[in-house]
């Protein structure tokens, strides 16, 4: 399963899905960086201390312009959630 985040989102919502995510298995995926920094955005994932996939393609892909996003990927298609 993949959720799509922002940093734009509340810092508590980013942790909740997170923690969520850990005890699940799933991944949280972002589109880019905070101002293009990967300090500054290294800083906010380390005070959330949780990993983040990088990857504007997935929400290409997915057509992901809302978060967050639900997306549970299989051989046969997908199922997408958005919403908190």
């Amino acid at each position: 399963v993949y959720i799509f985040v922002s940093f734009s989102m509340p810092k508590e919502s980013l942790k909740t899905l997170a923690v969520e995510a850990r005890k699940n298995n799933n991944v949280l995926v972002i589109r880019g960086l905070i101002e293009n920094s990967f300090l500054k955005t290294a800083m906010l994932l380390k005070d959330l201390g949780e990993s983040v996939v990088l990857d504007p393609l997935l929400f290409r892909e997915y057509n992901v312009v809302v978060v967050p996003t639900f997306i549970k990927a299989s051989q046969t298609g997908y199922k997408k959630i958005s919403g908190n």
